[in-house]
């Protein structure tokens, strides 16, 4: 019995690990803003129709490819005519009988044909497709790159609740051994019994807070599983993101590869509009069975067959080729408007980045040096109430204020490391 119970104990310790396991295999020990943004863009569901593009493209090209086989086609005609052909030398011969065609024809047979020369139809046709798909590929890479921006928005605003929360606990647990001092000046008179309930009161309001950030803090990091797919705990580690100094040029933004692939979508339009007015050359073979048969004027059903080669050439178009080639370079005109635009804006924006880090890098200074000022004057308001020079009051205020300046400091630290990943992010140096 002993032996079933250990084994037992050993079995049920087992599956305790093997789901312990599991649980740590979903959700990472630490996250990181680089595994994020990969994740997201996996789990992102636009990011499947790149295949879904790639797909279509192979299939039309098959299709394109299938010009170059051989096409065979049944047939069948019956026809009536008003006249036929007739040889009528205008004097009667005895004896002697002219044949006459047939009025009602009656043919049924089959066509096959084989392409010899296109003008590069074809191959203009799969490189106009392989055009169109990279551009659509393009595209979607724009929306998985601006989402990027919306999971550093989510992971810094974790980190930021993270520290603001963290600071709010210290903050509560201060006050707390500041109330238990409280307790004893009450008792020995220095400090009156209303001292305690305004204490009290910031507590609880401190307490709110707290409850506030946590709750804050959940949605952002529900919202954060949602988009990358991970299973996150409410106290998942998140590691802070580092940051590389880089050079300040404009470098893969995808919109610009967009752009170029537009371009040479377009270029690949005008480039079959043009081969379209090429002459072609195409190879056939006929055999059937009518009446008449190749012998127009026979008047018997018979067999016959056919064989050549058959050129074809569009002498003139009424200039509609020459008209689209000029809609299309007028779009690409269009497309260059487009790019001077975005080059434009995307300029301000990094202009406005870099103002912005200077900002943020002189104001965190000047706010830890404030923190520094507030604790110095946070131990003299201490030591004076102690003493029953100030009121609680004029204590919880000096309080109050180094908390939220510690809070504004952890603020603008996080702003300022976010703003410079951002600045990459208008470069387009974030991969």
């Amino acid at each position: 019995m002993r032996v079933v119970s250990l084994i037992r104990n050993v079995s049920f310790s087992m599956i305790l690990l093997v789901i312990c396991a599991l649980g740590y295999n979903q959700s990472p020990v630490t996250i990181t803003l680089d595994q994020c943004w990969n994740k997201a863009g996996e789990n992102y569901p636009e990011a499947k129709q790149k295949e879904y593009f790639k797909e279509i493209m192979e299939l039309k090209i098959r299709n394109i490819q299938t010009n170059w086989l051989p096409k065979a086609e049944l047939f069948a005609q019956a026809s009536y005519q008003s006249d036929a052909f007739s040889f009528d030398p205008g004097v009667s011969i005895p004896g002697l009988s002219f044949p006459e065609q047939p009025k009602d024809q009656y043919k049924v047979g089959v066509e096959i044909q084989q392409v010899i020369f296109d003008g590069g139809l074809s191959q203009a046709m799969k490189k106009l497709e392989a055009a169109s798909a990279k551009t659509q590929a393009a595209r979607i890479d724009i929306t998985s790159y601006l989402l990027k921006e919306v999971i550093t928005d989510l992971y810094f605003g974790i980190l930021i609740n993270r520290a603001n929360g963290e600071i709010l606990r210290f903050s509560f647990e201060e006050l707390k051994d500041r109330y238990q001092k409280a307790e004893s000046l009450v008792r020995n008179g220095i400090l009156p019994e209303s001292a305690l309930l305004q204490i009290q009161i910031e507590i609880h309001r401190l307490q709110q807070k707290i409850n506030s950030q946590k709750h804050l803090g959940n949605e952002l990091i529900s919202n954060l599983a949602e988009l990358t797919g991970l299973e996150l705990e409410p106290e998942v580690s998140m590691e802070l993101p580092s940051f590389e100094e880089m050079d300040a040029e404009l470098g893969g933004r995808p919109e610009l590869k967009w752009f170029e692939s537009l371009k040479k979508n377009v270029d690949e339009a005008v480039r079959l509009r043009k081969v379209s007015r090429y002459p072609n050359a195409t190879a056939f073979a006929q055999a059937g069975y009518g009446r008449p048969g190749l012998n127009m004027l026979g008047d018997e059903f018979d067999t016959y067959y056919l064989a050549g080669i058959r050129l074809g050439w569009s002498l003139f178009d009424w200039k509609q080729t020459k008209r689209e080639q000029q809609a299309l370079n007028i779009q690409k005109q269009v497309i260059d408007s487009k790019i001077e635009l975005f080059e434009q804006q995307n300029h301000i924006k990094i202009s406005t980045g870099l103002a912005s880090i200077a900002r943020l890098t002189e104001n965190l200074v000047e706010e830890k040096n404030i923190v520094e000022l507030y604790e110095k004057l946070l131990e003299v308001s201490e030591s004076r109430m102690n003493q029953g020079v100030i009121q609680p009051s004029d204590y919880l205020r000096d309080f109050n204020a180094l908390m939220e300046s510690r809070i504004q400091a952890e603020i603008l630290e996080k702003q300022l490391l976010k703003s410079r990943i951002m600045y990459q992010f208008e470069l387009g140096m974030l991969r």
